[in-house]
């Protein structure tokens, strides 16, 4: 067996272990005890050499040979803990809680195997009463938080953050929690103040910087959002995440050369990523230099066959450069690989509108509309056709039921 190495008094110390070595023991004890003491002792040696698997046997000989001293349960739910067998903990820490219900650590560590199980009830049920015992205690706040997390119980949550938030309010980390929970309630603004705190004490922690920008994009703050991105850029150029979601930024904002500039830099960091020439394409199109963009979108076509938008951007450079007939052929092939697209007819309807062929561009939007009742691009587009060929009225009303 494959010996790991240990700093084992450490290890001890962290698994709760009683180690017994070198404990003389006054008076007489049955044989049972001095044997089960015997084991740990031995137990204890084997987690020293690294041999686990014999140390668990070892802590379970103990176990069955006193079942009724708490200590030799402790010993081995410490060591299933550690090897994450926790519904195996589970069983000791009943035993041992039913004898000292009071006992607060265990019940804790039996809540966090119910938690890590996946028994949520069971484990809120455990964190609770170690929070009515003992309403300060940052462990159980911490994991009944995560807790609610995941029984979407978000103001929950937020009250057991808060209440670690101020008893400890120079951990960065809870804050990052809470802002984690505001942003996924939809509160960006107060998960912008807490991630806010963080950068005050760290103006250079990335994680904050990259969560607050998002939450700035989620509040239609773009100056901000640059603000965050141009600092996790600057502090590491090569974060491809940052430099794409600034390229994006740019673009939206109208500043198509910084964009171009970041969708290239982000190019060098993964050639692979078809988004990133499709987002470049985007932004030469805005800048009418269809010969980059057509380029670009046949990278991003060639890295990602089955994608419709970047056909759509092709699409329209053909169809601007009178070679709509092309861009029929791209939608050809698409809707042959997925006949149940509703958005592939949209777009070759649209083609077919440019060419004023309205009888094709018609029968795409009329299956668009088969497949996807509620498109309301297929329900315009079919309005926009029944304009042009002279119901007039019907195609009037078709738009205005689309918008």
């Amino acid at each position: 067996m494959t010996k790991i190495s240990y700093d084992w008094v450490t290890m001890f110390r962290k698994l709760g272990l009683i180690a017994i070595l070198g404990v003389s023991w006054i008076g007489t004890r049955c044989f049972a005890e001095e044997t089960a003491r015997d084991y740990t002792t031995r137990a204890v040696q084997l987690v020293k050499e690294g041999k686990i698997n014999e140390a668990m046997e070892a802590f379970t000989k103990a176990v069955d040979l006193a079942p009724n001293d708490p200590m030799y349960r402790k010993n081995r739910s410490a060591m299933y803990a550690h090897l994450k067998q926790w519904d195996k903990a589970v069983p000791d820490y009943d035993v041992i809680l039913k004898a000292n219900e009071n006992d607060h650590v265990t019940r804790f560590n039996r809540g966090f195997a119910f938690f890590q199980l996946g028994k949520l009830d069971e484990a809120e049920q455990d964190f609770d009463a170690v929070i009515q015992a003992e309403p300060n205690d940052e462990n159980a706040l911490r994991y009944r938080a995560f807790l609610y997390i995941q029984k979407k119980e978000p103001e929950k949550a937020i009250d057991d953050l808060t209440k670690l938030i101020t008893a400890k309010p120079d951990d960065p980390q809870n804050y990052i929690t809470r802002a984690k929970v505001y942003a996924g309630s939809g509160k960006w603004q107060e998960a912008i103040d807490d991630y806010s705190k963080v950068l005050e004490k760290n103006p250079k922690d990335a994680t904050a910087l990259w969560a607050r920008a998002l939450a700035y994009l989620r509040t239609n703050n773009p100056a901000k959002e640059l603000e965050d991105l141009n600092a996790l850029v600057a502090e590491n150029p090569k974060n491809l995440d940052a430099v794409k979601e600034r390229a994006e930024a740019y673009r939206r904002a109208g500043e198509m050369d910084k964009a171009i500039a970041d969708y290239t830099q982000a190019v060098q960091l993964q050639a692979r990523d078809p988004s990133l020439y499709a987002g470049r394409a985007f932004a030469e199109l805005k800048k009418n230099d269809k010969t980059n963009a057509l380029n670009d979108f046949n990278k991003a076509i060639e890295l990602a066959p089955d994608n419709s938008e970047y056909y759509a951007g092709r699409a329209y450079i053909f169809v601007t450069n009178g070679d709509a007939t092309k861009a029929v052929s791209d939608f050809n092939h698409l809707i042959s690989l997925k006949p149940d697209n509703a958005d592939l007819y949209v777009h070759r309807g649209d083609v077919y509108s440019k060419l004023k062929q309205w009888d094709q561009a018609g029968a795409d939007y009329e299956k668009a509309l088969s497949l996807d009742p509620n498109n309301y691009l297929a329900l315009a587009g079919k309005g926009y056709v029944m304009g042009q060929k002279g119901n007039v009225r019907a195609g009037a009303d078709l738009l205005q039921q689309a918008f």
